[in-house]
């Protein structure tokens, strides 16, 4: 989730994925001044709701990029709310949404649907990113017993165990299915935002809500030959064996250690958050633990433990290294040893308060890294910090300042070199220039704010008011051919980027839903040239890689692309 400033208004919009509730009129904490880590009171402060929100949501799949097209769907209070399809760059533009809860869905062909909750805060900016997940398939007679197995799930299927949309018994089929890897990068990819319910009548907005650490996730979904969803009939039940992973144990350990039962979660689609339902059992493989769990559905499904206490982490501010205040950089916590990714709440009790800085809750008395990125017009920042959790209890809902306070987190501006080359695009010609944007962490941004336009010769001046990984980096002339030359200064050294050519519209109104047409080239800045500046000048008479000396810059060449139509809904 990233945050953006209103320039009239000047209120800060600190929203988060990790809350569920309803908006209503907010007060907002303001803090002591504490010069330790350790508890803190607060006191709320009223601030003003009303106004619409703005939403971005940002589609991409790990080792794929973003992903064009795909559908995104969205509810509020159960009622169908804006929905679309991605653009060129994966980005679908919400411009006006009443504040509120939603939740988030998105489908592609190919991938596994995620389902994110979000909630909008009154007069604010909220970019989401969403990725899906590439499932397996494999063709089965469905009139027979089934067994498909793979080195990290197995899945059987009773004969006669499934049933069409007029509860017709299927014949042939196919299932879909995904397994994730939950002690790797694959946890990013876990829907909903690692909370559940104990029962699907509990109200979500209560104390029944629970953070969960996961040992096995995987969503499981059989369609006909025409694609079409199929169901488990009634009285049926798909068997669903997954590895029982357990962060920062070995195998020997976790055979010794491992539970009888583990609780058992469904996704609710319509309110995503886990919903339990039941338990899996453990059973012996080898020298490990499986898992092994009746499904009566079809969804994703989820092995996990609700926490047993958590513990808050409050950072109050961030700034850089000269000490220059940082506008709510991306904040996210990932546990060590415990399956689980914290992100920030946005409001707390029941959303009616939030806190100034950024707070999550994690697993008491455990071992967290904690990932912050930024960016604006003057370059990229990021900074790691891995604690551990105290032991006391404390939850950022209710009380924040009883668990670890962080007064301030220096982020590190990375080194930066240029970037040259030229871009040949079909749909360019005619246009005067080209708007161009630069990514470093692996999300296209919305907008900002400004746009400060570059009348320079050299096309690098940065302008703009860019947050969470987006720099804007000015126009590119386009030439009669409609081929365009551009030079990009502050591009973080030796990292993949993401640059993003637009054909701005003629209104440039970013307050209104314009269509602009995009291309996008991912360069892996490496080598030498990118070197050259790693903040400082190389020797007598050297001087960093910028635009102003060319030759020094990283060569991206000759990217051949098309400017595609965005799409941008702003009502259903």
């Amino acid at each position: 989730m990233y945050h953006f400033n209103h320039p009239i208004r000047g209120l800060c919009a600190a929203l988060s994925l990790a809350c569920f509730a309803a908006c209503a009129p907010l007060a907002v904490f303001q803090p002591g001044s504490p010069d330790r880590e350790g508890p803190e009171k607060a006191r709320p402060v009223a601030v003003d709701a009303g106004a619409p929100a703005r939403l971005t949501v940002q589609v991409y799949s790990p080792g794929v990029g973003v992903l064009a097209k795909a559908l995104v769907t969205s509810s509020r209070d159960g009622a169908p709310g804006p929905a679309g399809r991605t653009d060129a760059a994966g980005r679908l533009q919400i411009a006006e949404a009443p504040p509120g809860a939603y939740v988030i869905k998105v489908k592609r062909p190919g991938f596994v649907e995620n389902i994110r909750p979000v909630i909008l805060r009154a007069d604010s900016r909220t970019l989401i990113e969403i990725p899906l997940a590439r499932y397996e398939s494999e063709a089965v007679d469905l009139s027979k017993n089934v067994r498909v197995r793979r080195s990290n799930i197995e899945i059987e299927i009773p004969a006669g165990s499934f049933v069409d949309g007029d509860g017709r018994a299927a014949g042939s089929g196919v299932v879909q299915f995904r397994a994730l890897d939950v002690l790797g990068e694959d946890l990013n990819l876990m829907p909903g935002d690692f909370r559940g319910i104990e029962r699907s009548d509990d109200d979500p907005n209560d104390a029944s809500i629970t953070e969960i650490e996961s040992f096995g996730a995987a969503s499981v979904t059989v369609v006909d030959d025409s694609g079409r969803k199929l169901q488990i009939a009634a009285g049926k039940y798909l068997t669903l064996r997954l590895p029982y992973q357990s962060a920062g144990e070995s195998a020997a350990n976790v055979a010794a250690s491992v539970p009888a039962e583990i609780p058992l979660w469904s996704m609710d689609e319509e309110r995503g958050l886990w919903v339990r339902e039941g338990a899996a059992r453990t059973i012996a493989r080898g020298s490990g633990a499986w898992t092994e769990a009746k499904l009566p559905h079809l969804s994703w499904w989820n092995i996990d433990q609700p926490l047993k206490t958590k513990h808050s982490i409050w950072v109050q501010s961030f700034v850089n290294e000269s000490g220059e205040s940082l506008f709510l950089p991306t904040m996210s916590g990932r546990g060590l040893d415990y399956n689980g990714i914290s992100r920030p709440y946005g409001y707390y009790g029941k959303g009616e308060s939030r806190i100034p800085g950024e707070c999550i809750d994690v697993k008491a008395d455990s071992k967290v890294r904690l990932n912050f990125t930024f960016a604006d017009e003057s370059g990229f920042y990021e900074a790691q910090r891995e604690i551990q959790s105290g032991a006391g209890g404390s939850s950022c809902r209710t009380d924040p300042g009883a668990g670890t306070v962080i007064k301030q987190i220096v982020l590190r501006k990375l080194p930066t070199t240029c970037i040259r080359g030229s871009l040949n695009l079909k749909g360019a010609q005619g246009r005067e220039s080209l708007r161009l944007e630069l990514n470093a962490f692996g999300y296209l941004m919305e907008e900002g704010d400004t746009l400060v336009e570059d009348s320079g010769p050299d096309r690098s001046s940065n302008g703009g008011n860019r947050r969470g990984g987006l720099l804007y980096v000015g126009d590119a002339p386009v030439n009669d051919d409609g081929t365009a030359d551009f030079c990009v200064d502050n591009a973080p050294a030796n990292r993949d980027v993401w640059l993003f050519a637009i054909g701005p519209t003629v209104q440039k109104n970013l307050e209104s839903c314009d269509r602009e047409p995009v291309a996008s080239f991912r360069i892996p800045i490496t080598g030498d040239s990118a070197d050259i500046d790693a903040g400082a000048a190389k020797g007598p008479g050297q001087r960093p890689a910028t635009c102003a000396r060319p030759d020094t810059c990283f060569d991206a060449g000759k990217l051949r692309g098309r400017l595609s139509q965005t799409r941008c809904v702003q009502e259903r």
